[in-house]
């Protein structure tokens, strides 16, 4: 079938690329190395149990989720919302009181030796669970090491505490991620909790690759090089992106598109609500406008990138689908 944009990887970003691109008219092609979709994302069958390949949660109130995912379909199991805390001498089970005796003696006791500590966790809480998600978004150089101090959270308490939760979220010990994505991540969790599908994770993949069209996903398709506007595969077979000829004359760059996490993607996913402007779409988009990605892995910089890309490649797209 004739291919204008070549989506290299069938992983969430790749898959969600190829779905956008389809709905503004694109034909697309996903070259997916693996034997199935997914990318990191896999679910192996041992003995009648599912079992997920390293460590994978969804947070249902994850606002690009819902655009992306039908839900339902998942049959989400949900895990109990709360976190146990170690202090030096004792354990705490940080909880909602419905879950019984031992939820409020958690939370008695830790108030009974840190009243100041938990009077900020219960405003900082309010603030990102109940509040716009607009404060959430607010402007701020802080990273999460100097946001939490600001909440006069003691040190002890962010050790013991909060510590844990960004550190295993984001691999950041040291607490130097943007307070932003540190408030947006923390409300989804307050908000809809972590739950994993009925079918284990792969089920999500899977869902998204069942709402493109017949034969746009190739997988045993690992993909070499990029030359230009072509893909060349391991085997030796070479792909060509029409959609980068047709446009040449008008755009000079072209339409292969690579499904690989960025530091520019992840800026974009988490503090700009582009519905499908997946890391996929941002490395088209840096291509269409000539602008390398290398200038943009700053988050200070990337963020207004990622929107001027996103708008030109959003017109571009709506442009062809028109013709």
């Amino acid at each position: 079938m004739p291919i204008d944009i070549v989506v290299v990887g069938a992983g969430l970003a790749g898959l969600a690329a190829a779905i956008h691109l389809q709905r503004h008219g694109v034909d697309v092609l996903v070259c997916e190395a693996g034997d199935e979709v997914g990318g990191r994302i896999r679910t192996d069958r041992v003995e009648g149990f599912r079992l997920d390949r390293g460590f994978q949660v969804l947070l249902p109130a994850y606002p690009e989720l819902r655009r992306q995912v039908d839900l339902p379909r998942l049959g989400l199991r949900p895990f109990t919302r709360g976190v146990i805390a170690m202090g030096v001498d004792r354990r705490w089970w940080l909880t909602g009181p419905w879950h019984g005796r031992a939820a409020l003696a958690g939370a008695a006791d830790l108030f009974g030796h840190r009243p100041v500590d938990v009077a900020a966790l219960a405003a900082l809480a309010l603030r990102d669970g109940l509040g716009p998600v607009a404060l959430a978004r607010r402007h701020t150089t802080r990273s999460v090491a100097e946001e939490l101090p600001h909440w006069h959270l003691s040190a002890r308490t962010i050790d013991d505490v909060l510590r844990p939760f960004p550190a295993g979220v984001f691999l950041d010990p040291l607490l130097s991620t943007d307070a932003r994505v540190f408030h947006l991540i923390w409300r989804c969790f307050l908000r809809g909790g972590g739950a994993v599908p009925a079918e284990g994770m792969q089920a999500l993949p899977q869902q998204l690759a069942g709402n493109l069209a017949d034969a746009t996903i190739r997988t045993a398709a690992e993909a070499c090089a990029i030359e230009g506007t072509r893909v060349r595969l391991l085997g030796g077979e070479t792909i060509s992106a029409r959609g980068g000829r047709r446009h040449r004359r008008q755009h000079g760059r072209a339409t292969v598109a690579r499904g690989r996490p960025t530091e520019l993607a992840r800026c974009h996913h988490l503090l700009l609500r582009r519905a499908a402007l997946t890391s996929a779409l941002a490395h088209a988009a840096c291509r269409w406008t000539q602008r390398p990605l290398a200038q943009h892995r700053r988050s200070q910089r990337c963020r207004g990138a990622v929107r001027a890309a996103g708008t030109e490649l959003d017109r571009r797209i709506g442009s062809r689908s028109r013709r």
